[in-house]
């Protein structure tokens, strides 16, 4: 599972913008000597005579009383009390109202993150039957509790795909070989680190048309296999394939169904795989910029031509990159035709 803020933070809640915004606030009160709030000398009076009662100035208790009381400046006048004694009443204050601004500012910002509230993405896989179930949740200094979600059905359609028939009815050899690959692959795609993504939005790793996508239910050579978990992108032979994030490439192999095959590790469980390449262009453990260039479509292993196949994996299920998209661009109006009133 991933946890994220509204599928990746906006940039008003990142950690930067609030230490930013943080310094800006102190800016008004960094050059004059006593800043200029209201009611600041009415509160500096009554500090000079609050460090002055029960010293060499008696005569103060003719006209002053002063006793403690919980009241909402409470705590600055607790602190003027030592800070006085280090660098004097006026330069004390204006130390503890520059304090004010940036934990003002900080507090604001990082209630209203905490208000946009998190968002726990959630791995299923295709043949997770329908019903009720749950997850655990537990946050920090808090205890564990269990929120609970349905499952429902979903009808996927059906593909009808000719290969060669060596792709469909293995030998033995072949069948041993895609054993041992299979274990490989399975074992990258269920890494786990404690990197954390930027962000759980993805870029398409190359242009070009959704030519399958996930879940369809495919038939090879007449024959029903395991449903299409991943998409695929049509592309020409040679097209650049670009991380969709920064990440780390954990396997690197020529297979027998996916052909040249690259799996990146972007942090929490959230893995990516592409299939088929015709060119690799990274090595094992390489560290990945995100659009920095991984490879290229081509058409090896089980195809019909050339495409990227794109897995996108949670915790080791196999769920849909779309998911994980932008939303599409909103397409233009047609331009009006002439003599035609809008």
């Amino acid at each position: 599972m991933v946890g994220d803020r509204s599928t990746g933070l906006q940039w008003w809640q990142e950690r930067w913008f609030v230490a930013a915004m943080a310094i800006v606030a102190t800016i008004p009160l960094l050059w004059p000597t006593i800043p200029p709030l209201v009611d600041l000398p009415g509160h500096m009076g009554r500090y000079r005579v609050q460090l002055s009662l029960g010293s060499d100035h008696a005569w103060l208790f003719d006209w002053y009383d002063f006793r403690w009381q919980l009241i909402g400046n409470l705590g600055i006048d607790l602190l003027v009390i030592p800070l006085a004694k280090i660098f004097g009443l006026e330069l004390a204050v204006k130390l503890i109202v520059l304090a004010i601004p940036p934990l003002t500012v900080a507090g604001y910002l990082l209630v209203a993150r905490e208000a946009s509230g998190w968002l726990a993405v959630v791995g299923i896989a295709l043949d997770t039957e329908p019903g009720e179930y749950h997850v655990t949740v537990q946050q920090p200094g808090a205890d564990e509790r269990q929120v609970a979600f349905k499952v429902t059905g979903k009808q996927y359609a059906v593909q009808q795909l000719k290969v060669a028939p060596g792709m469909v009815n293995l030998s033995p050899e072949d069948e041993a070989r895609v054993a041992r690959e299979t274990e490989k692959v399975r074992a990258a795609l269920d890494g786990f680190t404690a990197d954390v993504p930027p962000t759980l939005r993805l870029a398409q790793p190359v242009p070009g048309r959704r030519s399958s996508s996930f879940g369809l239910r495919r038939v090879f050579n007449g024959e029903a296999r395991k449903p299409h978990s991943c998409m695929d992108i049509a592309a020409p032979t040679g097209t650049p394939i670009k991380a969709p994030l920064a990440g780390r490439v954990v396997d690197v192999g020529s297979y027998y169904f996916n052909g040249n095959n690259v799996i990146v590790d972007h942090g929490q469980g959230l893995v990516t795989m592409y299939c088929h390449l015709s060119r690799i262009r990274v090595e094992m453990g390489q560290q990945l910029a995100a659009g920095e260039v991984l490879g290229e479509v081509g058409a090896t292993g089980r195809v019909t031509g050339p495409h990227l196949h794109w897995g996108v994996t949670l915790n080791g299920t196999m769920v849909d990159p779309a998911l994980f998209l932008p939303p599409p661009a909103p397409k233009p109006k047609p331009a009006p035709k002439p003599n035609e009133k809008k």
